[in-house]
């Protein structure tokens, strides 16, 4: 007697890939997952190597290697969307812990073979002064860009412009930091094609840097392109030197977000109220969005409490706004972070100085929002929120008046002052 084969039920393709989309974060799940059937291995393999870092040093050649993996194994290449090429910091002098060199060219041929990356981080690399590399019929475009503490063997930018310059259009470029070491080798004058830029964040680079950098944008970017700005100083004179890209795109500009850090809100912001006119944000007459961060310690908290922060906080504010006009504002976001104790946020009322703010607002017809971010390094007690979001309401009377004032709270993923006093003594 002859049987026949029992058919095994199968679920939709479809639901099979809903199922392992579940497992995108456990890298072991999914490694599993590739070796079950043919038909998972496609979507096990798109979360494996979605996200790839690779860490190298001089002596390693791990970039170098990637690229010849790439000529040879061109199956996983089109599914790489985030890569991270990052090196130890070059600080040491051994010789074993010195960044590897990453040439122009190599970048570009690594960037030609993943098709699906959107976004790129070169953390700590090394870029020799190199001509532009092998031209391209289309170039790419990312969504984000971001360079931390790179160095750049030419003092005058020419290899950041060649590596950014692979790339027809950044949506997101991030600079935080970079080392500049003088180079003897001459550099050919042509410039490659400029690329179209749509948000710049530059964090902390100091006066000098920012002079530089702003002259560099300059000249590789469509800064008329540019529609937000993201700022972030220690001094004024920082501060200053930030007016250079302010200048270039302050008539496009839709959207502009200050970050005063810790060390300036705690020393200068209040040393002359005249300095604000430094920001230079006359200019921007097309301004819809405004962001304001007020960045302030625990251990400043603890020493002069939320009384004088959040009067600190309403000065700050209406300098900005006294001192310009934005006739085209129509959003304000105020980003003001909380210290509590044991859940708990001890304030009963914001101060009066609030008041000067409420009117500053409320005398702003073209405001359609303000937003105020309250953000906590734990999660707040629902009655703490309550009575804070009260307290703002009151303070901001006319605004809330108006129905355009809207309060947010937000969990802040790391602050080191707040780890360690979690529990202060009372």
């Amino acid at each position: 007697m002859v049987h026949a084969p029992i058919a095994v039920p199968r679920l939709p393709a479809e639901i099979d890939y809903l199922i392992i989309d579940h497992l995108s974060d456990d890298m072991a799940a999914l490694s599993s997952c590739s070796l079950v059937c043919s038909s998972w291995l496609s979507v096990a393999r798109s979360h494996l190597f979605r996200t790839l870092a690779i860490g190298s040093t001089a002596t390693d050649g791990r970039f170098a290697a990637f690229e010849g993996l790439l000529k040879k194994r061109t199956h996983f290449g089109p599914l790489i969307q985030e890569l991270i090429l990052r090196c130890r910091p070059f600080s040491s002098f051994n010789e074993d812990e010195k960044a590897e060199q990453v040439d122009v060219a190599v970048l570009q041929s690594i960037v030609v073979m993943l098709p699906a990356l959107r976004r790129l981080t070169l953390d700590g690399i090394s870029l020799p002064p190199r001509n532009c590399g092998f031209a391209m019929l289309r170039r790419p475009s990312l969504v984000s860009m971001r360079i931390i503490g790179c160095r750049f063997h030419d003092e005058n930018l020419q290899s950041a412009l060649n590596a950014m310059c692979i790339f027809e259009t950044i949506e997101e470029l991030s600079i935080e930091g970079f080392w500049i070491a003088p180079c003897s080798s001459s550099l050919a004058n042509t410039l490659p094609s400029p690329t179209t830029l749509r948000h710049i964040h530059l964090n902390q680079l100091g006066s000098s840097a920012n002079k530089l950098l702003c002259d560099f944008l300059g000249t590789v970017a469509h800064l008329t392109s540019l529609q937000s700005v993201h700022l972030t100083w220690y001094t004024w004179s920082e501060v200053t030197e930030c007016q250079l890209l302010l200048s270039h795109v302050a008539q496009n500009l839709k959207r502009l977000e200050l970050e005063p850090t810790d060390d300036f809100w705690e020393r200068e912001v209040q040393e002359d109220d005249n300095r604000w006119d430094k920001l230079g944000l006359a200019r921007c007459t097309q301004l819809e969005t405004l962001c304001l961060h007020t960045s302030y310690s625990y251990l400043s908290y603890r020493t002069d409490g939320h009384k004088w922060f959040f009067a600190a906080v309403a000065t700050y504010v209406s300098h900005v706004l006294l001192h310009y006009q934005l006739a085209a504002l129509r959003h304000l976001i105020l980003k003001i972070p909380v210290y509590p104790r044991n859940g708990e946020v001890r304030i009963a009322h914001v101060p009066n100085s609030w008041e000067p703010l409420d009117s500053a607002l409320s005398r702003r017809r073209s405001l359609m929002a303000v937003t105020l971010e309250i953000r906590s390094p734990c999660m707040l007690s629902k009655l703490s929120k309550e009575t804070l979001s009260l307290s703002l309401r009151r303070a901001l009377a006319r605004t809330n008046q108006r129905g355009i004032l809207q309060i947010v709270f937000v969990y802040m993923q790391y602050c080191d002052d707040y780890d360690d006093y979690e529990n202060p003594v009372t």
